[in-house]
């Protein structure tokens, strides 16, 4: 995953929910142009799949938009609502400790005094969003996990992805094959050509996404309000 250039970090005015929101507007009107271009009748619509192809990559986007930006707030909860490190989920506090342990420099302990914890946390996770945006950007469960463990201490976020009908392993599934199918669509598709996308697939991914991100919301903040932090 990659960081967005927008300043998540820092600007609130919008919850990560409100803003995910806001980017399914895009995928809407995609499936609104579908509609209104091929009609209402059962059947395969010729010449419009590019536009299923672009709804995929669109998901895939808000999705990971979705996971940057409730990281982020998230963490800024917490620091408020920490007077000091000690203050901290255990956790969090362990895995910066075991950082600045393995850090070569002498000096890397000045990194925590006084209250510049605080700007070493927030420039942690952008340090850490930028690394993974040099490597593959594929917000799949496992690096949604990850990702969450290590910015915030929260252990494993996907173990609260099941609803009716639907297990942890299902919806950790159904993600990343929604992943897969955006990278099919990015690199061109199979040897014959374009990746096909149904437009059906389209509307059960954005109904998958919507799921994820109930369940990530509430998973987060009933661990910011367990951390006696403000939930967002």
């Amino acid at each position: 995953m990659k960081v967005s250039r927008r300043s998540t970090l820092t600007d609130v005015s919008f919850s990560a929910h409100e803003r995910f929101d806001r980017g399914l507007t895009d995928v809407d009107r995609l499936m609104a142009i579908h509609a209104e271009l091929g009609g209402s009748k059962r059947g395969q619509r010729v010449g419009l799949e590019p536009l299923n192809r672009s709804a995929i990559v669109l998901l895939v986007a808000v999705w990971e938009g979705f996971v940057e930006d409730i990281a982020a707030q998230a963490l800024e909860s917490l620091v408020d609502a920490a007077a000091d490190p000690d203050h901290l989920p255990a956790r969090l506090r362990a895995t910066v400790a075991k950082e600045i342990k393995s850090d070569p420099h002498q000096l890397a302990g000045w990194k925590l005094a006084g209250d510049k914890w605080k700007t070493h946390l927030r420039a942690r996770l952008s340090s850490y969003a930028d690394v993974r945006a040099r490597g593959l950007n594929t917000p799949d469960s496992q690096r949604v996990k990850t990702l969450f463990d290590e910015t915030l201490g929260l252990e494993d976020v996907t173990t609260a992805w099941h609803w009716s009908h639907m297990s942890v392993k299902g919806a950790q599934a159904k993600l990343d094959e929604l992943i897969k199918r955006r990278g099919d669509v990015a690199h061109g598709g199979e040897p014959s050509g374009p990746a096909t996308v149904k437009k059906v697939e389209v509307n059960a991914y954005r109904s998958h996404l919507l799921h994820l991100v109930e369940t990530t919301e509430k998973e987060v903040n009933n661990y910011l309000s367990a951390s006696n932090a403000q939930e967002i």
